[in-house]
């Protein structure tokens, strides 16, 4: 099993397998609250205490959407990982899961769709917001 990308004392050792990597091009780091840290840069950014909110780390989401087939081994894990993920509190599910049952093959597909969360670097967030829109 590949190492984890991150790890957190305070996550069950279930939870410390990777879901997704954060997006391409990120460096994932302990965070808090069990909540990882992503970064584009080489080291995560150092913070004061005197630092005014907006320039602390903020949360984000990034939303997927997958059609999970629970009759695959490999899949099913990762359902269950993503459902314990958002259970623990590190990302949520959007909407209700839409199932189906294959009376043929006698299995179940989930439609998902769900957020994961990351604190970043509000300065770095806005850089990223800055090109995309612009």
């Amino acid at each position: 099993m590949p190492e984890p990308a991150f790890r957190d004392p305070t996550m069950p050792p279930e939870m410390q397998e990777r879901i997704g990597d954060g997006g391409e091009d990120y460096a994932m780091m302990p965070g808090m609250d069990g909540i990882p840290f992503r970064t584009k840069a080489p080291s995560a950014p150092s913070y004061k205490e005197a630092d005014p909110e907006h320039l602390r780390p903020q949360v984000v989401h990034d939303v997927d959407v997958k059609i999970f087939n629970l009759e695959d081994k490999e899949e099913c894990a990762e359902y269950r990982k993503v459902l314990n993920a958002c259970a623990q509190g590190l990302g949520r599910i959007i909407g209700a899961p839409d199932t189906q049952y294959d009376d043929k093959k006698g299995t179940w597909r989930v439609l998902l769709t769900w957020a994961m969360y990351f604190y970043e670097d509000p300065r770095e967030t806005r850089s990223e917001q800055v090109k995309y829109y612009t």
